[in-house]
């Protein structure tokens, strides 16, 4: 029997008990490295922004000044902490739902799941605000911007199950892309280009960064993992134009995703964040 037989033989039931003993477990084994670490966690938890500085008088040449005159979010140690836990319980607390109670079998039953989407609207959109504080973003409004755009995106996911027709599914896989696209074309400029813009040394940056290289990684590792998920969409939306979909298949693959991706980000940051902190170049 192969690993798709194996999956599709699980009880969404069973399935679900052991997601919500693996992010429990995975919950608890995250606050330990981090609340366990000596002191704060080494990383650099504020969002910087811009602040308009001076406009000369041919209004062509305009400078910013960086830093803590910016629109800015400050997290303590333990708040960023906190929210990677979060993430875990949470989706924990939403297992266990789905492990006991009858509401979300007959929900599934019907062929959608609209608390999944609920779910991942909440624990996705922390995981992107994570993302943000990591990489030191800039632009706060930015960042809240992907979220409330990953916020849409679930809202998507739940129209292509809920939609009867083939042409609203195919309208909802094809947003769901395409906002996907706009998160990480962000993320890539805001992330990366920032990411480098801090490691130079300038007059609006005297000191410049030597960032991580865990963090250039987890840029690559989340766009796999996003798009996983519109892959899984991908397949229901040809399975549903052939006729009946077995949609109980592809709620498993989206409860292992769900896991594999959190666990990666999780265990990811966990270590990271314990790293020894950014020096100046």
């Amino acid at each position: 029997m192969g690993i798709t037989e194996k999956i599709n033989s699980l009880k969404l039931s069973s399935l679900n008990k052991y997601a919500f003993f693996l992010h429990l477990i995975s919950g608890i084994v995250v606050a330990g490295v981090l609340y366990g670490a000596v002191g704060d966690i080494n990383f650099n938890t504020t969002l910087y922004g811009y602040k308009l500085d001076t406009i000369s008088s041919n209004g062509k040449d305009i400078t910013f000044t960086y830093g803590e005159d910016g629109p800015k979010v400050d997290l303590t140690s333990d708040q960023l902490k906190a929210i990677v836990v979060a993430i875990f319980l949470l989706t924990a607390a939403f297992h266990y739902y789905y492990w006991k109670s009858k509401r979300y079998s007959t929900e599934v039953n019907s062929g959608k799941n609209r608390f999944r989407w609920i779910e991942y609207a909440i624990t996705a959109s922390l995981m992107i605000f994570i993302y943000n504080v990591i990489s030191g973003v800039k632009d706060i409004y930015t960042v809240f911007l992907l979220v409330l755009f990953n916020i849409v995106m679930m809202a998507f996911g739940y129209f292509l199950e809920a939609s009867p027709g083939a042409e609203g599914k195919k309208v909802a896989v094809l947003m769901g892309f395409f906002i996907l696209t706009i998160i990480f074309s962000f993320s890539y400029y805001q992330f990366v280009a920032n990411l480098e813009r801090a490691k130079r040394k300038t007059t609006a940056n005297p000191t410049g960064f030597d960032i991580p290289d865990w963090v250039y990684a987890i840029v690559i590792a989340m766009v796999f993992w996003w798009i996983s998920f519109g892959v899984v969409g991908v397949l229901y939306y040809k399975a549903s134009l052939k006729g009946k979909v077995d949609f109980k298949r592809y709620e498993r693959y989206y409860i292992l995703l769900s896991f594999l991706s959190k666990a990666f980000m999780g265990y990811y940051i966990a270590f990271g964040l314990t790293r020894d902190s950014p020096k100046a170049n």
